[in-house]
């Protein structure tokens, strides 16, 4: 069974990160990538409304959107965490709000 879902929903994004930091069988990259992500989401959901949006919300937008699969990239990351990547932009960018302390 995979340690991420590949179906999310909002809140799974913080819990996939949550249980990254708690679970000794995954590796210190895979705690790095899962942080990067929530932070890339906090970073896009919380400027998106903003009339004059600051860089972090350029670089996120950037980085959620592109098609790329290098490393450090947001398909790469999502691959290393068993997550859709098509599922996870589709949430992140047609929920309404993310209801998860972790990513407010």
């Amino acid at each position: 069974m995979a340690k991420y879902p590949s179906q999310i929903q909002p809140y799974m994004l913080a819990a996939a990160h949550q249980q990254a930091a708690n679970d000794p069988g995954i590796t210190p990259y895979k705690r790095l990538f899962a942080a990067k992500l929530v932070q890339h989401v906090k970073d896009y959901r919380q400027h998106r409304h903003k009339r004059r949006a600051p860089p972090e919300f350029h670089d996120a937008k950037t980085w959620l959107t592109s098609t790329d699969a290098e490393p450090a990239t947001f398909n790469w990351t999502c691959s290393i965490l068993d997550i859709d990547p098509e599922q996870a932009r589709k949430t992140i960018f047609t929920e309404p709000e993310i209801r998860h302390a972790a990513l407010r």
